[in-house]
């Protein structure tokens, strides 16, 4: 499957949204690899992905964009954020993300019981993140599923 994606064309929605997605994260001049249009285009088509790609390939833009992509789809734009992309823990994507300025957390669980990690003072709770890692374990804990309202709840 070919996907066209060019940000100089307003023609379709996806690649506006995409466009957009791309200016959020401050990478407006990334041009995406066909593998990894393909997989975007499907997650937003509604479809269930399994991305494997080698190393260096560049997976963590298809599920970077995601929040914006889908919140551009919403017409969710402007400081309006509703969408939330929720990853398997990784330390150096949140870091990554947050110095873009992209609001990323880190939900772990450890002997304590589980936390949020790199959240700023001023922020109140995860409900604010467009970016949310976690291990099953830890996002599986009642007060988070409740904080974000249930989002594995399917009807």
């Amino acid at each position: 499957m070919a996907v066209s994606v060019s940000c100089s064309s307003s023609s379709q929605n996806f690649e506006d949204g995409v466009c957009y997605a791309l200016s959020q994260l401050g990478l407006s001049d990334l041009q995406l690899k066909n593998e990894q249009k393909q997989a975007i285009y499907a997650i937003y088509g509604g479809k269930d992905v399994f991305i494997c790609l080698p190393t260096g390939l560049g997976k963590s833009i298809c599920f970077q964009i995601l929040p914006f992509l889908f919140d551009h789809k919403r017409g969710l734009v402007g400081g309006k954020r509703r969408s939330c992309a929720i990853v398997a823990l990784m330390v150096d994507q949140v870091r990554n993300l947050r110095k873009s300025g992209v609001q990323a957390v880190i939900i772990s669980c450890g002997s304590r019981g589980s936390s949020v990690v790199g959240k700023n003072a001023a922020e109140n709770s995860v409900t604010s993140a467009s970016h949310i890692f976690s291990s099953p374990k830890a996002l599986a804990h009642t007060k988070w599923m409740e904080a974000l309202g249930n989002p594995l709840v399917f009807s």
